[in-house]
């Protein structure tokens, strides 16, 4: 109900003390500051207090709406104040009150009297002022609101003006009245009233330790309150739920029993909190020590305030060695509460803190997936929790179900991926993008040429397989065959690789000719020197005579990132050849007088 991170999650608001185990004196100061999450935990002092206490600290919290201001108590002289520190500028001013609560709009407060509350609940109030008033109900202590501009302080109603509502206890009748534990609707309104909607209209008991919830969304506004006798010897419990708009009591006017008034004296322990709408708290049921209970029991009610389970109760804590106090039950998560308790048993030398988690609500399910991607193959694993039935959209038009599932994609591209899990709690629903990518084969070839026979080499990446046309109508799906030609003759040869994505197509005549010589070799002396390179190359041939010659550079996709023709000489020639070239595989093809022959080259 306060606010100590500021509004940027950096920085959180703390306290620090030199000493534990006893109580503050009116002279202990407590040191605040801020910790800088971001620079190793910083500790940054602002100030300190002599208005503080265990339970509560001194008030310390950032002012809504503001970025920069916080405010805390302290004492000055023979009054409580409050300083208003802004950590930006450094401008520090005082109001002569002390606050306990804020409202949302951060400009005013309301407050009651610490003095009073030192001397009836010494944890929540402030050492170091007496209270000034004798009587059991003064008319001039209870609780105001305070202005954070001016400090101008007005009295909304007196401990005197409560007191003379309804019915007092024994117990209280020569006692001192007081207010504590002072909060503001979240949004600063009061939708029922001034004067709120009394529990009940019944008279016969008294009603004490009153806890409400309300979950968000609802309609209602769920409480559960101790009845009493007037000699509080006898004790049951009550639940009542209101309309949340109007306060309307929805279970009767007198509430609903859950356990009547009796010796058993069961009745809450710890908060009411609630699951699906539905009011579970823990009770104590009379086992006890005369004072603390042994038992620590869970109830969970439905929607009318009737028992959910058909036992009753269930068991949190039943050790019968150990008186348990200081119960609390925590805010649910995932139709779970934790019950946390001190417990004070023999046989481990004295009080430890315990804790007993229980399942209560029903758990939907939450959708979660990995994928694995190989070119178009992709491969989906659940990683979804509380599934009874898992669906898949792939995003093409077509869908799988259970827990794994693998799809071959037509085409590269961007699918949007869904999971949609069920159970007979509820749904759940993942979409995630998924970038489908292929990377394209690539074909080319050199060969040599002996008469009528053709040996073929084949250079091919990225490819599932391959095929060749040796334009004479055969063909073959080896990656270097050797043709024979049955004449003479210019044939258009083609090899194709193929992979999932696409297919790549390398064609070039070849010319087979019988000569006097008997034999015609395409190898050029050529040779390509450093290789591995960085770059940077030579590319020497041995030419028998002049001839025209071209080269040409490509990357493994077929794209041309150098190419060159020209005239040379016979004998041996060299050309140098420097790129910006990336890291990579290329090919140079290179042709003299038309005839071809491809090397690759490595560029580190």
């Amino acid at each position: 109900d306060k606010l100590q991170f500021d509004p940027t999650g950096r920085y959180v608001l703390g306290m620090e003390v030199d000493f534990e185990h006893r109580s503050p004196k009116p002279d202990d100061v407590i040191q605040v500051g801020i910790i800088d999450l971001h620079e190793g935990d910083r500790w940054i002092p602002l100030g300190q207090s002599r208005a503080w206490n265990w339970q509560q600290g001194c008030m310390l919290q950032w002012v809504p709406g503001s970025g920069s201001t916080v405010l805390w108590n302290d004492r000055e002289g023979d009054r409580f104040v409050c300083r208003i520190l802004d950590v930006k500028t450094k401008k520090l001013r005082t109001i002569p009150a002390a606050i306990y609560t804020l409202r949302p709009d951060g400009q005013s407060a309301i407050t009651t009297d610490f003095r009073r509350l030192n001397d009836v609940r010494p944890g929540y109030g402030y050492a170091g002022i007496p209270d000034p008033a004798t009587e059991l109900a003064p008319r001039d202590s209870g609780i105001w609101t305070v202005s954070l501009v001016t400090g101008k302080q007005e009295l909304l109603f007196s401990v005197a003006e409560i007191a003379k509502f309804g019915d007092t206890t024994d117990d209280m009748k020569e006692a001192k009245h007081w207010f504590n534990h002072l909060l503001i609707n979240p949004d600063g309104s009061l939708p029922w009233g001034i004067n709120g909607s009394d529990f009940s209209t019944q008279t016969a008991f008294f009603e004490r330790e009153v806890q409400i919830a309300f979950q968000s969304g609802s309609e209602v506004v769920w409480a559960i309150c101790e009845y009493s006798d007037n000699s509080q010897g006898s004790v049951g419990e009550y639940v009542q739920k209101f309309d949340k708009t109007t306060g309307n009591r929805l279970l009767s006017n007198l509430g609903k029993e859950v356990y009547p008034v009796s010796p058993d004296y069961i009745s809450h322990r710890g908060e009411l909190q609630l699951i699906d709408d539905q009011p579970v708290f823990l009770i104590s049921d009379g086992n006890s020590n005369g004072v603390f209970p042994k038992d620590i029991l869970a109830v969970y009610l439905d929607a009318n305030g009737d028992f959910f389970w058909p036992e009753h109760t269930r068991p949190m804590g039943t050790n019968d060695n150990g008186v348990k106090s200081r119960t609390h039950l925590n805010r649910p998560f995932n139709g779970q509460v934790t019950g946390a308790w001190t417990e004070d048993r023999p046989e481990v030398g004295g009080s430890r803190a315990y804790a007993q988690n229980l399942q209560l609500g029903c758990i939907g399910p939450v959708a979660g997936f990995s994928t694995g991607v190989s070119e178009l193959h992709v491969s989906f694993a659940s990683t979804a929790s509380n599934a009874d039935s898992i669906f898949w959209d792939l995003g093409d038009g077509t869908s799988a179900t259970g827990s794994n599932a693998v799809h071959v994609y037509a085409e590269a591209g961007t699918y949007n991926i869904c999971q949609f899990v069920a159970n007979t709690c509820g749904t759940d629903t993942l979409c995630q993008l998924l970038q489908v990518s292929c990377t394209p084969p690539f074909a080319e070839y050199s060969f040599a040429t002996d008469a009528l026979e053709v040996a073929f080499s084949g250079i091919v990446l990225n490819a599932d397989s391959l095929a060749w046309d040796f334009g004479d109508g055969s063909s073959s799906g080896e990656n270097n065959p050797t043709h024979l030609y049955a004449a003479s003759g210019t044939y258009l040869v083609c090899l194709f690789a193929f992979n999932t994505c696409e297919v790549d197509t390398f064609c070039q005549e070849v010319a087979v000719v019988v000569n006097s010589a008997g034999s015609l070799s395409y190898d050029f002396g050529l040779q390509v020197f450093p290789n591995p390179n960085d770059g940077g190359f030579s590319l020497e041939l041995d030419l028998p005579e002049a001839a025209h010659c071209s080269y040409a550079l490509r990357m493994a996709t077929g794209q041309s990132v150098q190419e060159q023709s020209l005239e040379l000489g016979s004998g041996k020639q060299r050309l140098s050849i420097r790129t910006d070239l990336p890291a990579g595989i290329y090919f140079l093809r290179v042709a003299v007088d038309g005839k071809q022959r491809v090397i690759p080259v490595a560029v580190r």
